[in-house]
């Protein structure tokens, strides 16, 4: 019984692994540190599938099947239990050297995307930061541009934002 549930955990971790290999760019998409996480395992789903590897999971699994006195299986996991699902049976070296390579390309072009964000966005910190009137505290202009930075804070209100009927104008000096 517990041998039985602890092969069907793997199965679960193993189809849940290979999800994440297959799409965690896509999540990375919303969470971009999860990029730490995904891109080993990317690496190692496109390492398995190029290589010809079997995956270890597997004969863990296989002897976990076996301690519960069930079948094993021979192969790997996603010629049993993803192959027959997805695809005709009988993978081929081919077959999973596409599926490695479609692996690489579809991560290769999110990752892309991902990056030229990156870039765009450092682009127009880099320019913001570089322009007195967005840096924090009001203009380098010396003392003149700090005493006029000063003067265009407004006041918060009660509930603790911003407002303009509460805002306190202060005459401009001249000089």
């Amino acid at each position: 019984m517990i041998a039985d549930l602890i092969a069907d955990g793997l199965v679960l971790l193993h189809f849940a692994f290979i999800l994440f290999v297959a799409a965690g760019a896509i999540l990375v998409l919303r969470w971009p540190s999860l990029a730490y996480v995904h891109v080993p395992c990317l690496i190692w789903g496109i390492a398995i599938e190029l290589g010809g590897f079997i995956c270890p999971l597997t004969p863990i699994e296989v002897e976990w099947r076996l301690a519960a006195g069930r079948d094993g299986y021979s192969g790997g996991f996603i010629d049993h239990y993803i192959m027959p699902l997805v695809y005709p049976p009988g993978l081929t070296r081919a077959m999973q050297i596409l599926l490695g390579l479609a692996l690489l390309i579809l991560n290769g072009l999110i990752y892309g995307y991902l990056v030229v964000r990156r870039a765009r966005v450092l682009d127009r910190a880099g320019r913001l930061a570089s322009c007195p009137r967005w840096r924090p505290g009001g203009s380098n202009a010396g003392e003149e541009g700090s005493r006029r930075a000063a003067g265009s804070q407004r006041p918060l209100n009660t509930e603790g934002s911003h407002n303009s009927d509460t805002a306190v104008r202060r005459p401009r000096s001249s000089g």
